[in-house]
């Protein structure tokens, strides 16, 4: 696989944001975590073909314990995680369509557009509401004179009807 890779790579840039790349990366995580997964298994069961097998096998797998598989294995899990991470896909997704940035730009715009308007809304009715507390005081000015004019209007109506 690697040999093909690298042909297949040797003129181009390599990155995330190619998505061949990304694809054959993936695939290669994916395929070594099984294989990880499948060896922890392996060395957890004690079988005798189990321990046969470890005696044929060369000098690194015989040297290599549970515990270094298995911390190779959260790594490559760590690593499957981040690849199929929701937010990287939508991240990679973006920097790949100029028309998807485009439309997440015009909607975030349309958004602030909206917010200035309702800002602006608030402040006329906040004007309006300075207006309308001026005129309430006003008319309880009112009100009040014509309360006293009426008091005094009637208590010389009372007096006279007696």
């Amino acid at each position: 696989d690697i040999g093909i890779w690298e042909a297949k790579n040797s003129n181009r840039d390599v990155s995330l944001l190619d998505k061949d790349t990304r694809n054959m990366l993936l695939n290669d995580a994916v395929e070594l975590n099984g294989f990880l997964s499948q060896r922890i298994a392996e060395m957890k069961s004690s079988s005798h073909l189990n321990e046969q097998l470890r005696l044929d096998a060369d000098e690194g797998v015989k040297t290599t314990t549970l515990e270094t598989v298995e911390s190779f294995f959260q790594i490559s899990q760590s690593l499957l995680d981040t690849l199929m991470a929701e937010d990287l896909q939508n991240l990679l997704m973006i920097k790949q369509n100029g028309a998807s940035l485009d439309r997440l730009v015009h909607s975030l715009e349309q958004q602030r557009s909206s917010v200035d308007k309702f800002r602006q809304s608030i402040n006329q009715l906040e004007a309006k509401c300075s207006q309308i507390k001026q005129i309430s005081v006003e008319l309880r000015k009112k009100i009040e004179n014509l309360q006293k004019k009426y008091s005094g209007v009637e208590g010389k109506f009372r007096e006279s009807s007696k």
